[in-house]
């Protein structure tokens, strides 16, 4: 437990199982590992603008601030207004998941970057499951406030090919209203003949934004692993792949 921590703009955490912060007036980034299960207790953060990654499928996830008190998303509680840059790590084939990350979403209704990796294996994609999402999830959807006004950058991550992670994207672009550059990752993508399949299912999507590019990169040469808390505290974005 981190209480009356005056100094620290960041802070980086691994393989714990809980973590609190309260009372932390100056820390701007609240950084963690892809394999983190821990549940998490924030308040008294006003100046946390990055904070990630936060792993969906984790069932003992917790964030409490004292704004208001009704839980919501397995125990969350009060928007983070500050947060800025969001980092997430969802099984994007799985209802019960992708509820979760609806909902947490609008705990941040000012993020203007978002980072999604999919924490799917290729067994989890060819898994027939009544917890699968289906075709129509996403028409379903009721409007997300930052996704609508403020998302202008968003990283969406897959090792392997991942159907369900490309229909999030087109619910994104017909969305984000803002939004200026989408960026995804696989290492499916070493090909022409793969980024062009690809562009073909996105291209059937409406696109909200007339600004919004799409890009298509390997994840060969990228590693979210070996971050430093001093280079986290001198990237613009933590999670920014391409300046490490």
């Amino acid at each position: 437990m981190l209480k009356h921590v005056e100094g620290p703009r960041s802070i980086r955490y691994k393989n714990l199982e809980e973590l609190t912060v309260e009372d932390a007036p100056c820390l701007e980034r609240l950084l963690g590992d892809m394999r983190l299960t821990a549940a998490i207790n924030v308040s008294g953060a006003p100046k946390l603008t990055a904070f990630g990654y936060v792993v969906i499928s984790s069932s003992n996830f917790l964030l409490f601030d004292e704004v208001i008190e009704k839980d919501v998303c397995n125990g969350l509680r009060a928007p983070l207004l500050s947060v800025k840059i969001l980092a997430i790590s969802v099984k994007f084939s799985s209802k019960n998941d992708m509820d979760k990350l609806m909902n947490l979403l609008n705990f941040f209704p000012f993020v203007e970057t978002l980072h999604v990796q999919a924490s799917d294996t290729r067994f989890d994609l060819t898994q027939d499951s009544t917890d699968t999402v289906g075709s129509s999830y996403h028409e379903k959807l009721d409007h997300i406030g930052c996704v609508m006004n403020h998302l202008n950058s968003v990283r969406l991550e897959s090792k392997v090919h991942n159907i369900y992670m490309l229909e999030f994207a087109c619910f994104l672009l017909a969305r984000a209203q803002v939004l200026q550059l989408m960026t995804i990752q696989s290492k499916v993508f070493s090909t022409p003949q793969c980024v062009a399949g690809q562009q073909a299912l996105l291209n059937q999507s409406h696109v909200a934004s007339t600004e919004a590019e799409i890009v298509f990169e390997d994840m060969e040469s990228h590693d979210l692993e070996h971050l430093s808390l001093e280079l986290a505290n001198t990237l613009p974005d933590p999670f920014d792949t391409y300046h490490r």
